[in-house]
C-alpha cells in the first residue's frame, strides 16, 4: 500500500493515533513525494534536453549541462537515491550532505 493510501486510511478509520505513528506515516508519504518528483524530474530532462544529430556541437554541450543541472537537482530530491545514475555524457560529482 503506498503512503498515501495507509495514510489516507489512518485518518479516515476514526481511530486514534499516536504523534509517533502520525510522524512516521507523514515521514513516509513526505520520502514518497520527493521519489515521484525526482523520477519526474529526471523524465522531464531526458525528453527536454535530448541531443540530436542535427544540433551543432555547441548546442549539444549546452543540452548536456542542462540535463546535468536537471539530474543534480533531482539528486537533491530524492532521499532515496543518494547517487543516482548520471545521464550519459555528464559528468557530475558529489560532495557529502
Amino acid at each position: 500500500m503506498s503512503a498515501y493510501s495507509e495514510t489516507f486510511v489512518a485518518l479516515v478509520s476514526g481511530n486514534r493515533m499516536t504523534a509517533g505513528v502520525v510522524a512516521h506515516l507523514l515521514a513516509q508519504l513526505r520520502e514518497e513525494t520527493a521519489h515521484e518528483l525526482a523520477q519526474e524530474q529526471r523524465a522531464y530532462a531526458n525528453k527536454a534536453y535530448a541531443a540530436t544529430e542535427a544540433d551543432p556541437y555547441a548546442q549539444q554541450r549546452i543540452k548536456r549541462r542542462k540535463k546535468g543541472a536537471a539530474y543534480a537537482v533531482a539528486a537533491l530530491i530524492d532521499p532515496a537515491a543518494p547517487n543516482p545514475p548520471a545521464p550519459s555524457g555528464v559528468q557530475i560529482y558529489w560532495s557529502n550532505r
